[in-house]
């Protein structure tokens, strides 16, 4: 079985790599200011891994919901729009438009001032 082949340009001349891996540390970070987790739900390894990952996917989907709208520009403000309507079946870039209320139900009772 031969040897892996070693580039010699991988290395500078202090013996170091000269590509910047990405260690635990910067990935802490990342995840840390990136992902706004402020504290772990669990305190089990499958716990903290469970709640990196959902929070990966919502940060994913927040972005592609983001580019795929042009009436809000800062990342910021449209996740706190979806935040404000998500609990409302609205398109997307309907996000902005008020809730329409429905005047037409007899069921509610009216408050009449006299």
């Amino acid at each position: 079985m031969p040897a892996p082949m070693k580039s010699p340009s991988s290395t500078n001349a202090a013996g170091r790599s000269n590509c910047s891996p990405i260690g635990p540390g910067h990935a802490f970070r990342w995840v840390k200011q990136t992902l706004k987790i402020k504290h772990f739900l669990g305190t089990s390894e499958n716990a903290v891994r469970i709640q990196i990952a959902v929070a990966l996917i919502a940060f994913l989907l927040l972005s592609l919901a983001q580019t795929a709208q042009e009436v809000v520009q800062s990342p910021l403000a449209f996740a706190r729009l979806v935040k404000a309507n998500l609990m409302h079946r609205k398109r997307i870039d309907r996000l902005l438009e008020p809730e329409k209320i429905d005047q037409t139900t007899t069921n509610q009772m009216v408050l009449k001032w006299a």
